[in-house]
């Protein structure tokens, strides 16, 4: 399965067309395991910590081979994360609003499941 056209190119011209050293996976679905796996440069590694709900998913074992990756699995502390991850949003250091694709008012919140059920959204923010 190809990477997400927009993700690849982008990635690729950031890259000058080495692809990521590291691709952390968050998401925790078969195609973004997929896309991380297309857009990691060759011996590069993947991270995925997304909590993946399928028992098992296809794999392009030819490319990992091909493209000799590492491939790692983890979970991670929500409790004890928390607060050292708000410490770095509030000190700017991450910005974690790239990740909102849609803001919607609270009436419309059925509508925003049905974009992020289908694909079509990220995340989503809904205003009361």
């Amino acid at each position: 399965m190809p990477a997400a056209p927009d993700v690849a190119r982008q990635v690729a011209d950031l890259t000058e067309g080495r692809g990521a050293d590291a691709v952390l996976e968050a998401v925790g679905t078969d195609a973004s395991l997929l896309t991380a796996l297309n857009v990691v440069r060759p011996r590069g590694t993947v991270c995925a910590v997304g909590a993946h709900a399928s028992d098992a998913m296809p794999m392009p074992t030819r490319l990992a081979f091909a493209k000799e990756v590492t491939l790692r699995f983890a979970v991670g502390d929500p409790v004890g994360d928390f607060e050292p991850l708000m410490n770095l949003v509030r000190g700017g250091r991450v910005d974690p609003t790239y990740l909102i694709s849609h803001r919607m008012p609270l009436s419309e919140a059925a509508e925003g499941f049905r974009l992020f059920d289908a694909g079509e959204a990220s995340k989503v923010v809904l205003i009361p």
